[in-house]
């Protein structure tokens, strides 16, 4: 069966507690009327800004699963069913349940959730990347082990929200994620859309994703395998795709540790990176305690690309070179493009959440002084106070440049998860 843990937040809160002790660090911010109100601003933000929509507009009730891509008034554009959507919308249900049990979270949850092993599930651990509506027609093959991942680390957060599941639940996703561990740690699996991966050469993606999702299965079922796949993604993140050079993580190196050749060879995605920190960070605080050496290391990362990251304004930009070349950042066919010195959404959510944890982490009146900053920028030009939720993306005047609401891959997780995530973080109470 299925044993569950306290919740992550707690844990985080009192090793952060450890941590400051082990560091013997004397600065220590902790401005509990600033963390109380923004508790109180991202409960009502996340509520009304956020949920009432997607709760209207995402559960397909003829069909099942999720209706994700809409206009920024909420019009259906497609009612397409991508993995990565409906994967991240049972996640982020799931989690939302965690916070507000009595509002039916939890059955938005399974209706995506049957609808994904239902009409989605191609065999072998792998989930077809697009369907239509109503499943019945593959409109995109498992092309890409995200979608697996993400449905697979929604199933986990299910599980988690609902208490356990049953015993056939816990067979089922420990089968599911066996077999997507054996297909991130080998070489020579090549269904890794939209991100080049091959037997030379490593993306980013792979490793980051990969420890998100065994950190979400072993919450739920700790075994082996989870802190297996853990222990082989640290090390790609933090030593593969580390560049000793810049102190930066590029989004692909030859897995022979050298850097590529050839155009965007030095890209740095800026959220990607931020968002990979924390995942590390949460992985080895929970894992392996406050006194693990690579933490000093994640801090060290999350500065580098902090300084390097930095627009015009002093805002964060979307990617950067590492080197001189110029890049231009394209993203899958699904997706849309965005010039390097785009500000995009969840990229500001990742980074933000981020700052708040090494705040939390540290005491460091720095981290705070960012994740504030970051805070009033995102309340002042990416909420659509007109129609709800975040604006997708804006140019470098700030200007909304995407105000589309969903896509098959864009739906309420990025922005949702890490104001949830903060909100936890500066609560003051302690749930058991």
């Amino acid at each position: 069966g299925i044993t569950m843990r306290e919740n992550d937040r707690n844990i985080i809160r009192g090793l952060a507690e450890q941590y400051r002790e082990h560091c013997e660090s004397e600065r220590n911010y902790f401005d509990r009327a600033s963390e109380q109100q923004i508790v109180r601003e991202y409960r009502t933000l996340v509520q009304d800004q956020i949920l009432k929509y997607w709760k209207q507009v995402a559960p397909d009730r003829q069909y099942g699963g999720f209706i994700t891509d809409f206009d920024r008034r909420w019009n259906v554009r497609s009612t397409d069913k991508g993995a990565w959507g409906q994967g991240r919308l049972i996640y982020s249900f799931s989690e939302t349940h965690e916070h507000f049990p009595e509002e039916g979270w939890l059955d938005l949850a399974r209706l995506g959730k049957d609808f994904a092993l239902q009409h989605m599930y191609a065999g072998n651990g792998r989930f077809y990347y697009l369907v239509d509506r109503t499943g019945a027609k593959v409109l995109d093959g498992p092309t890409s082990v995200f979608s697996d991942g993400f449905i697979i680390a929604g199933l986990a957060r299910f599980l988690s929200a609902s208490g356990g599941g049953t015993p056939e639940d816990a067979q089922l996703l420990q089968s599911l994620f066996d077999r997507y561990a054996e297909n991130i740690m080998d070489v020579n699996f090549s269904d890794t859309a939209p991100f080049e991966a091959s037997r030379e050469i490593c993306s980013h993606a792979l490793p980051m994703i990969g420890l998100n999702v065994a950190y979400e299965v072993n919450r739920v079922l700790p075994s082996g395998n989870a802190r297996q796949l853990i222990d082989h993604c640290l090390d790609a993140v933090l030593n593969g795709m580390y560049d000793p050079e810049t102190g930066l993580i590029l989004e692909k190196k030859y897995r022979d540790g050298r850097r590529c050749q050839g155009p965007n060879a030095l890209l740095v995605n800026t959220g990607h990176a931020f968002e990979s920190m924390w995942f590390c960070l949460e992985a080895i605080l929970t894992t392996y305690g406050p006194e693990d050496p690579r933490i000093s290391r994640i801090r060290d990362i999350a500065e580098t690309n902090y300084r390097a990251s930095r627009g015009p304004d002093g805002e964060s930009v979307f990617s950067y070179s590492a080197g001189e070349d110029a890049i231009k950042f394209k993203t899958w066919k699904y997706e849309i493009d965005f010039a390097g010195t785009d500000k995009v959404s969840w990229s500001y959510a990742e980074e933000m959440y981020l700052w708040a944890l090494l705040a939390k982490l540290t005491g460091e009146e720095t981290y705070f002084r960012r994740f504030l900053h970051l805070h009033q920028f995102t309340q002042t030009h990416f909420i659509d106070r007109e129609y709800g939720d975040w604006f997708h993306a804006l140019n470098q005047n700030n200007e909304v440049i995407y105000d589309f609401k969903g896509s098959t891959v864009k739906v309420a997780f990025h922005m949702l998860r890490a104001m949830l995530r903060i909100m936890e973080l500066f609560s003051t109470e302690r749930e058991n």
